[in-house]
């Protein structure tokens, strides 16, 4: 049987809607990840990674930072780091300033997972001054809650 996910996806595929179907594979792995169900989220990034254009620079980050943190969640702490670091270099490309500091907040939780509490510190001080400069208050709370936690 199909997760709720998967029942979404499939509908738009049959829709012919494979455009916005990896944006949405992302987004609901993002969604389901949050609801601690890696794996889940895991699949959803392969869709994504599988039908995602290679200059749908969004969909692209996204699966890899989301899969990262499944990894990571798992203890594959190298390949979860490999691609939390690939997500965040193909997003320094962009002006993207949301995007920009999400992807390093993923990466900051990456390496918070893996013991590295400095190094995670320091990714949440960039990506709370990014929030800050595109004046994104809410996401800009949420990091400096994640660095307390971090600095703990």
């Amino acid at each position: 049987m199909l997760a709720p996910s998967g029942l979404a996806l499939l509908g738009l595929e049959q829709m012919g809607a494979i455009g916005p179907l990896a944006s949405v594979a992302a987004m609901l792995g993002r969604v389901v990840l949050l609801r601690g169900r890696g794996d889940e989220a895991d699949e959803l990034t392969r869709t994504c990674e599988r039908i995602a254009a290679p200059d749908q620079l969004d969909a692209q980050v996204k699966w890899r930072s989301i899969r990262a943190i499944a990894l990571a969640r798992r203890r594959d702490s190298e390949e979860a780091e490999r691609l939390a670091r690939e997500a965040v270099y193909q997003v320094d490309k962009t002006d993207q300033l949301d995007s920009l500091a999400e992807a390093r907040v993923d990466l900051a939780e990456v390496l918070r997972l893996g013991g590295r509490h400095g190094e995670a510190g320091r990714e949440l001080d960039r990506a709370i001054l990014l929030y800050k400069q595109k004046g994104n208050v809410v996401a800009e709370a949420s990091a400096r809650r994640l660095l307390a936690q971090v600095r703990r």
